[in-house]
């Protein structure tokens, strides 16, 4: 009964984690993400056909106790090739979306990084107030700041829906991928932050768009970066973890705060002189 009640509970966990995933996408980019239920229907494939292969196996292991001419070898090895075979296929698809991910995020950053450098080379050109009124380039940075924090967590939330995956897998099947994906791939990937790091949390927080971030903020008064920070937790779909339940909650709260907490001077992109004058 306790086995069965964990079975439901992950179950459970994985649903609610395809749900919460789907609100706390960015409705214009709700197709970059993880295909998470995708991946979700290839995992409960492999788990049937093991749960299947688990019958067939001790169905024939009874048959074989009366009949001698029946080796246990014999009759394993077919069905244990058949689950290593979804394993594998599942594990491609895995890889498939990590790489399509990754290569968004790479180009969105890169994008990213260019507008900002543009947007806050002009209060340096500008003279006083030049150019910084509303719908000029202060509504320019509250636009970039807010990218930044959904891009952010565009990376926190894919890390965590393809870790999720492979963690059930290893659970259902009795397989030991996780770790040598998140050592070998995730972290190799454009989804990871420069560096060694010891906790999930901190080898992918987004460092690209969170440098993108630092560097708006600072040409922004104290008030303003408050208030910008304010709205991206609680107001847009993409940002926000306030308002959100997750299973591992703390932990990807404790990523974005960190992110927006570093000074601001840690934060200026390459080739960016850092900005001297605050938008009030």
């Amino acid at each position: 009964l306790k086995a069965r009640g964990r079975c439901r509970s992950s179950v459970v966990g994985m649903v609610a984690w395809e749900t919460q995933l789907e609100e706390r996408s960015v409705p214009a980019w709700r197709d970059k993400y993880v295909k998470y239920g995708m991946l979700k229907r290839k995992l409960d494939q492999v788990t049937n056909s093991k749960k299947k292969d688990k019958e067939e196996t001790m169905s024939l292991m009874a048959k074989a106790l009366s009949e001698e001419d029946v080796e246990k070898s014999h009759m394993e090895e077919p069905l244990v090739e058949n689950v290593e075979q979804l394993v594998e296929e599942l594990m491609g698809e895995v890889h498939s979306e990590l790489r399509r991910v990754a290569a968004w995020y790479q180009d969105a950053a890169t994008a990213l990084e260019s507008r900002v450098r543009q947007a806050t080379s002009r209060l340096d050109t500008n003279a006083g107030a030049v150019g910084l009124q509303p719908g000029g380039t202060t509504e320019e940075l509250q636009k970039l700041h807010l990218e930044s924090a959904q891009l952010t967590e565009y990376v926190l939330l894919n890390v965590e829906a393809l870790r999720k995956i492979v963690k059930k897998m290893d659970k259902t099947c009795g397989t030991k991928e996780q770790k040598g994906f998140v050592e070998k791939h995730l972290k190799q990937s454009a989804l990871a932050s420069p560096g060694n790091h010891d906790t999930i949390a901190l080898a992918f927080n987004g460092e690209r768009a969170r440098r993108c971030r630092q560097a708006i903020e600072a040409c922004l008064s104290t008030e303003r970066i408050q208030e910008l920070r304010s709205k991206a937790m609680s107001e847009r779909p993409g940002t926000g973890l306030s308002i959100k339940s997750f299973r591992r909650k703390r932990a990807l709260a404790c990523a974005i705060l960190a992110a927006i907490s570093v000074p601001c001077s840690a934060g200026a992109l390459p080739g960016e002189p850092r900005a001297q004058r605050c938008v009030a």
